[in-house]
């Protein structure tokens, strides 16, 4: 979609924007003890991509102020109650007296906030960003210094010094993975951090083993799609949420689910395991294939097919779960029918994105129902799940695609 000011005007005058709080876990006790406020947006009833949204409003200082006025004070009044929470500052809106008065007033009024100073790698911001320190300083408000060592970012000591909070960026545990020396460039920073009493926060903890890494290098806290059943996502207007695909003949309703724990779901029915565990080994040859390069390949491509037809086999064979075997296997006809060549360079990439986020989506719903039997509502991922589906196939058929949806499933 290419979004224009008018969208975004839209957009705010419509109130279809909402918040995503992410947990930050403490690895001491597992336990959440923050969240993260991530916003979100939707324009006639699509999901608008948070860095396009930002990035059409970013030459616009008035506009952007008044979005994330509008956006932070919502993110306020509906925070989870007793919890820390972070809550992310663009410098580039605290270039204005006025504007840095007007959101340290806001932020003071509230207790446990930290701010996140994202890194958008403007050096002409670092004065700035000192006079916004500053002023925060003065009204008692603790800073981060977020996606510390994110690729192509500027090294900002002041920050790194100042900030009560180090965030690692999510390339650490990626570098990690591929060169495993590069942990002890992460233990010397979490050394630092606890010697200069300050917080550390590992980023990007995707998977069990993420969360071993983390553990070796001592961070205090972490948070990423590990944690995604226990995000909490709020809008200002709450509307059913409508997901179309256009390869199903027929309307279909999903109605309103009572909630159906795992345990008391898997006492009446008899899980074949070996189909469960050709799973574990379709996502990991997915999952390792997509890994091996930040935009989709064709193997990834190839080898996807049957792990979604698979997923759908599997579901098909168990109750409570027709409608998401159907979207699983016309999804795995969808990756059938998408060829390398008929995607752009910028497609690839999100695709690849959105590939990993639903394979990790599964793989931890699946984890939590069928292995750890700890799931308190066996649909808990539906919605998300849904909604990720016609994202990737937006991706693959583009805004102005002239094909008519003649599916919409709808959640009530």
């Amino acid at each position: 979609m290419n979004l224009t000011k008018n969208t975004i005007t839209s957009i705010m005058a419509q109130e279809e924007y909402g918040v995503s709080y992410e947990p930050l876990v403490a690895l001491s006790t597992m336990q959440t003890v923050a969240y993260e406020a991530l916003s979100r947006f939707k324009y006639q009833g699509k999901f608008i991509p948070p860095d396009k949204f930002f990035e059409t409003i970013h030459e616009d200082l008035e506009l952007f102020f008044y979005v994330e006025s509008v956006i932070k004070t919502f993110q306020l009044q509906q925070r989870p109650k007793n919890k820390r929470l972070f809550i992310n500052i663009d410098p580039d809106i605290t270039t204005e007296a006025n504007h840095v008065q007007y959101l340290l007033k806001l932020f003071s009024k509230h207790n446990n906030i930290v701010v996140e100073i994202i890194e958008n790698s403007a050096d002409e911001n670092i004065e700035e960003v000192e006079h916004f320190m500053d002023w925060m300083d003065e009204y008692n408000v603790a800073y981060a210094y977020d996606d510390f060592a994110k690729p192509n970012s500027a090294f900002f000591d002041s920050l790194l010094h100042r900030a009560s909070t180090i965030k690692l960026d999510i390339n650490f545990i990626r570098t990690i993975r591929s060169n495993f020396a590069y942990i002890e460039f992460a233990k010397g920073l979490v050394k630092y951090a606890k010697l200069t009493n300050k917080l550390t926060v590992m980023e990007g903890i995707e998977s069990q083993n993420d969360l071993e890494i983390a553990k070796e290098i001592g961070v205090d806290l972490v948070q990423g799609y590990l944690f995604k059943d226990q995000f909490i996502n709020k809008w200002k207007k709450s509307k059913p949420v409508r997901v179309q695909s256009n390869s199903v003949q027929k309307s279909t309703k999903v109605a309103k689910i009572e909630l159906l724990s795992a345990y008391k779901y898997l006492q009446d029915i008899e899980i074949d395991c070996e189909l469960i565990d050709e799973l574990t080994e379709l996502e990991e040859d997915v999952l390792n294939s997509i890994l091996v390069k930040d935009e989709i390949t064709q193997i990834a491509l190839e080898i996807s097919v049957p792990l979604f037809y698979t997923y759908a086999k599997v579901l098909a064979s168990l109750y409570e779960f027709d409608t998401l075997s159907k979207v699983l296997r016309v999804f795995s006809q969808l990756m059938e029918n998408t060829t390398l060549e008929a995607l752009t360079p910028s497609k690839r990439i999100n695709l690849c994105v959105y590939l990993e986020a639903i394979i990790l989506d599964l793989k931890k719903w699946r984890y939590a129902i069928f292995i750890e039997k700890s799931a308190e509502d066996i649909h808990y991922l539906d919605q998300t799940f849904l909604s990720s589906i016609s994202q990737i196939e937006l991706t693959l058929n583009g805004e102005d695609e002239k094909e008519n949806l003649t599916e919409e499933i709808e959640f009530f």
